[in-house]
């Protein structure tokens, strides 16, 4: 062979071997980064999260939701946690609820009713929880949780919450209470306004006088925030000055 020859075939033997170190380094580069991509939506599906909700517009959206899946009653929520796992997502719903006879009195009130709504890409369904337990957020930080998909056509509902709308929500609320659970009630007054009555006895004979006098129609109101505390100035349609201490959603004094 002569030496033209031989070192062209030396130089396709150094191109050979180049490109062959060039398929392996791409190969293990890409298994790598599949091998990243995997782990990392791995940990995405698996990422958990726990809260109480304090969000007007989710925890009023559930609400909603909840009550556009009954008839002749409506529930009113008193707390809401969220345990969520990649992008599905577990309320943990303690609620009231209040049955009328189509739509007219109240005839039914119990409180203290749980139950579970499970969310995907705003899909949901929808359980009453039966078991035992004596602490909702306990209960629902230690549920077992996986990502469920949820195919149906069921969608979350909006909230169309807003501030008139929430003081309006409030006062009803305690104004039903007065003779649904007057010991609530009672312990919704902030301790100026318990000063008026000389006890909760004294409070129990005027509720007749106090669901006449105030009203739920919010003809002004004036807001602001101390403390971590929500106060609405609200003057009712009937001239009434009310104010709302406001600590979390559905945790508030009332003072009149």
């Amino acid at each position: 062979m002569n030496k033209g020859k031989k070192t062209i075939l030396i130089i396709l033997g150094c191109i050979l071997v180049f490109v062959t170190l060039l398929v392996i380094y791409f190969g293990s580069v890409e298994k790598n980064n599949n091998g990243n991509e995997n782990s990392n939506n791995t940990s995405q599906e698996n990422t958990k999260y726990f809260e109480k909700v304090n969000n007007y517009e989710k925890f009023f959206a559930i609400q909603n939701t909840l009550n556009n899946n009954s008839v002749n009653i409506s529930y009113v929520i008193t707390e809401l946690f969220l345990n969520r796992i990649g992008t599905t997502k577990y309320y943990f719903i303690n609620c009231s609820k209040f049955e009328s006879d189509f739509g007219e009195e109240t005839i039914e009130y119990t409180k203290n009713n749980y139950y579970l709504l499970i969310e995907n890409n705003n899909n949901y369904m929808l359980n009453e929880i039966n078991e035992e337990f004596n602490n909702l957020e306990f209960y629902a930080k230690n549920y077992q949780t996986k990502q469920i998909k949820i195919d149906n056509k069921n969608i979350i509902s909006n909230s169309n919450i807003n501030e008139p709308n929430l003081i309006a929500f409030y006062i009803e609320y305690f104004k039903k209470l007065l003779f649904l659970d007057t010991k609530l009630a009672y312990d919704m007054l902030s301790e100026q306004t318990k000063k008026l009555y000389t006890s909760y006895y004294d409070f129990d004979n005027q509720k007749i006088n106090i669901y006449n006098k105030l009203s739920s129609k919010v003809f002004a109101y004036n807001k602001k925030e101390e403390k971590n505390i929500r106060i609405y100035y609200v003057e009712d349609d009937n001239r009434n000055k009310i104010e709302l201490h406001e600590n979390n959603i559905m945790d508030f004094k009332i003072s009149y």
